[in-house]
């Protein structure tokens, strides 16, 4: 699916800014960034998105790090991924409200 679909471009913004990110700042960080890792598991959870286009799009390399990302995320209880995850489990919620 593309990104010209409303709710996943809005998303997508929703993850970018509830991690106090610039769109522009994705492709300054490191493949392994925390952000990048959390934001591909919250928007492979929560659109239509192709791994192939997530992985574009925060500038991941391969759309295998996707997958990577989604499945170190759901194993997360603390550590480094925890406070992005929450932030983004808020962001989740405050769009459902």
């Amino acid at each position: 699916m593309g990104f010209g679909q409303c709710g996943n471009r809005r998303r997508f913004r929703l993850a970018v800014e509830g991690l106090g990110l610039a769109e522009e700042s994705l492709q300054r960080l490191p493949k392994g960034a925390r952000e990048k890792l959390v934001m591909a598991w919250w928007l492979r959870g929560h659109t239509m998105l192709s791994r192939q286009w997530i992985a574009q799009r925060l500038h991941l390399g391969h759309e295998t790090w996707v997958m990577l990302a989604v499945r170190d995320v759901l194993r997360t209880k603390g550590g480094l991924l925890a406070k992005p995850k929450r932030r983004l489990q808020e962001v989740r919620q405050a769009e459902a409200s």
